[in-house]
């Protein structure tokens, strides 16, 4: 391990304890991890520099929580890792690279120093006994991965059973629950079954994926009022009531235009118990999920330091005054109309200030089985001072030929496509097309909502980037249809109603949610250390 390590029957003496969150190391495996928090940084900053010190390297059982108070907030199976590279990135943040060495089982934690520290035995390994297992996951791997990384592949080829499993552990995507669970099986047999249902799972996600054929070009549906035959069914629909005047003329801007303005809508009041109880996250630590900008980072938990900086995710699972500006009766009617079926909201972020992004189609990043079959709201929950990034769009983009990329999809994949040459290509295509650009200078309670393909996005901020530009999008489907995420996180395809018309859903927390308390959200990215 790089340090000398006593040890009297299996035990070893106390060590430096690391928790991990959504991330679990294994034996043999590589993580590269995100140090952050006090207590950790704190840890590595105690660590001798000129050796590979050890450490030991546990998952924690609630992500959430900014840290572990004891043994039990631990799964109680890590690593004891040796500490390959360290580099501090920023005052206070480390990136930390770790190697799993061998599995030790939590005696005694003791967290009451200034990082804590752990007493471990070595897990003493049970040998196989059912000589099949290890030929029925080397085939099952097989399957699943025609070609394997390079890890997985190079301990096939060594023909050991429980390295097999640990890389299937590593590389192969799963939950931290079930990589937990495979780094606490003591008995090889148990862990050689852990690893077949991890590899099983992403077998099978393949195949639905597969087995859905999701449509290109001219097989993709997009909602009624963009196709040709728009005038003769408002025309009907009007003539025999289910349409009223100010609908249709919503309707038909919305199929020439690509979107659709209604200015004043939401009642000052309601605008404000949502900005209201925004403003009391900090009360609510762990209960939501918050982008992490200011660290340079995607994603946090947030804590009683939420302040009015960071944007929030899906925060229609937790606020009622979210989810009633979300289904406004307004919006969903139109919705409604515009789906032929029940709305389903299945994305929000709540934007504290402008999120810079550069123009875009959603279908790009905003992936769902029928990739039209998509529309989004942008509420103002303040006034839009210009300057502070506010929203700007082409009007009548929704028309351009439609943008594929390499796969022949129109979801963007950063490991082929190149962003800014399709950024570069949406603007040609409006301007060839004569399309308007615009800006939403909005006044509170403004809501604007648009088309799966028109190109928007936000002006480049001139004004101070601590101004605030309060605003919430909110991203719909037809129940008919689902995003693509379902496929990804069976676990996250339940969900919730909103009264008898309308749904929500969440890739961030498990729907429907039970009680009257705060959800928290289940999140599996990886999260600072």
């Amino acid at each position: 391990m790089g340090e000398r390590l006593s040890t009297t029957f299996g035990m070893l003496e106390s060590l430096p304890l690391l928790p991990t969150r959504n991330q679990v190391l294994l034996p043999g495996g590589r993580l590269e991890l995100d140090v952050s928090r006090p207590r950790s940084v704190s840890l590595v900053r105690s660590l001798p520099v000129e050796r590979q010190p050890a450490v030991v390297v546990c998952p924690q059982r609630d992500p959430a929580a900014d840290e572990p108070a004891d043994g039990a907030s631990l799964y109680p199976v890590g690593v004891l890792a040796r500490v390959v590279n360290r580099e501090e990135r920023a005052p206070g943040r480390f990136a930390l690279t770790v190697e799993g060495g061998p599995r030790v089982r939590l005696v005694e934690v003791d967290a009451s120093g200034a990082h804590p520290r752990a007493r471990v035995h070595l897990a003493q390994e049970m040998p196989l006994s059912r000589a099949a297992l290890a030929a029925e996951l080397n085939g099952l791997v097989t399957e699943a991965l025609p070609t394997p990384p390079p890890q997985v592949a190079e301990a096939l080829a060594s023909g050991e059973p429980g390295r097999v499993a640990d890389a299937v552990g590593m590389h192969v995507p799963a939950s931290t629950e079930a990589r937990a669970g495979l780094l606490a099986a003591a008995h090889l047999d148990e862990r050689l079954d852990v690893a077949q249902r991890i590899v099983a799972a992403h077998r099978d996600w393949q195949q639905s994926l597969g087995a859905l054929d999701l449509p290109t070009g001219d097989r993709m549906r997009q909602p009624w009022p963009l196709a040709a035959d728009v005038e003769a069914r408002v025309t009907r629909d009007l003539a025999n009531g289910t349409l009223q005047p100010d609908e249709a003329a919503d309707l038909r801007f919305f199929a020439a235009e690509g979107y659709v303005v209604w200015e004043g809508l939401l009642a000052p009041e309601d605008v404000d118990a949502l900005v209201a109880d925004v403003r009391r996250i900090g009360e609510h630590p762990g209960c939501f999920l918050t982008t992490d900008h200011r660290n340079g980072r995607g994603f946090r938990y947030s804590g009683g330091d939420f302040d009015t900086f960071e944007s929030i995710f899906d925060t229609y699972v937790n606020f009622e005054s979210a989810r009633r500006l979300s289904f406004h009766p307004k919006v969903l009617r139109f919705l409604e109309l515009l789906f032929d079926a029940p709305p389903v909201a299945f994305q929000q972020l709540l934007f504290q200030r402008s999120n810079g992004h550069p123009l875009h189609q959603d279908t790009a990043y905003v992936c769902v089985q029928e990739p039209l079959m998509l529309a989004a709201t942008w509420i103002a929950l303040e006034d839009v001072v210009a300057g502070r990034g506010e929203l700007t769009y082409y009007a009548r983009s929704h028309r351009i030929p439609h943008q594929f990329f390499k796969d022949g999809s129109k979801r963007f994949n950063p490991e082929f496509d190149d962003e800014a040459a399709r950024r570069q290509n949406l603007v040609d295509q409006c301007l060839a097309a004569g399309c308007e650009k615009r800006d939403f200078i909005a006044k509170k309670g403004d809501v604007f909502v648009w088309s799966a393909d028109l190109v928007h996005g936000s002006n480049p901020r001139t004004l101070p980037e601590a101004e605030t530009r309060l605003s919430c999008v909110t991203h719909y489907c037809p129940k008919t249809s689902s995003p693509l995420w379902f496929y990804l996180y069976p676990e996250h395809q339940g969900l919730q109603a909103y009264g008898d018309r309308a749904w929500i859903a969440s890739s961030h927390y498990r729907l429907p949610t039970e009680g009257d308390g705060m959800a928290r959200p289940s999140f599996r990215l990886p999260l600072p250390s």
